[in-house]
C-alpha cells in the first residue's frame, strides 16, 4: 500500500471508529488531527509504512503532521471535491531578465573591466526597479466615484 492510500485509509477509518459525519469535507480537530498522527507514527515505528527521505526519518511525527494536512487540505476526498489552489504561486519571484541580469553581473565581475561592470549594473537595477514597480501597482481609482472632500489624495 502506498503512503497516500495508507494516510487516506488511515483518515477514513478514524473518521469511522469515532461515529464523525462525512458529508465530503472533513473538518477534524487539533486532538482528531494528532491521534491520525500518532496512528501513522505507530505505522512507521511498526514497519507498516515508509518514509523515503532520510531527512525526513529523524522526526516521524513532523513528516506525517505535514502530509497529513497535505491529504486533508488537497484530496477530493476530504477537501469537498474542490480542487486545490495554494494561496501564494510559486515560482521566480524574480522577472527573467532580472534573473539572466544577475549572472551575467556576476560572470563581468570575474573580471577587471569596471566599465562593463558598471554599465551591467545599471541595467540591473534599472530592471530591478521596474520589477518592484510592477509589484506595487496599484488599481487606478475612478475619483468620480470619490467624495469631493476626498478627491486630492488620489494622485
Amino acid at each position: 500500500m502506498s503512503q497516500k492510500e495508507m494516510i487516506c485509509s488511515v483518515i477514513r477509518g478514524y473518521i469511522k471508529d469515532q461515529g464523525l459525519k462525512f458529508d465530503g469535507k472533513v473538518d477534524l480537530t487539533s486532538s482528531q488531527k494528532g491521534d491520525v498522527i500518532g496512528i501513522m507514527v505507530n505505522l512507521f515505528t511498526q514497519g507498516r509504512v515508509e518514509i523515503k527521505s532520510d531527512k525526513e526519518r529523524g522526526d516521524p511525527k513532523k513528516y506525517f503532521t505535514g502530509s497529513v494536512n497535505n491529504y486533508l487540505r488537497k484530496s477530493p476526498e476530504f477537501n469537498g471535491g474542490n480542487k486545490y489552489e495554494p494561496a501564494t504561486k510559486k515560482g521566480p519571484r524574480k522577472s527573467k531578465e532580472v534573473q539572466e541580469l544577475e549572472k551575467l553581473y556576476a560572470a563581468v565581475c570575474l573580471g577587471n573591466d569596471t566599465e562593463v561592470q558598471d554599465a551591467v549594473k545599471l541595467e540591473l537595477d534599472l530592471a530591478l526597479e521596474v520589477d518592484a514597480a510592477k509589484k506595487n501597482k496599484t488599481e487606478a481609482i475612478d475619483v468620480n466615484h470619490i467624495p469631493e472632500s476626498l478627491r486630492h489624495l488620489v494622485k
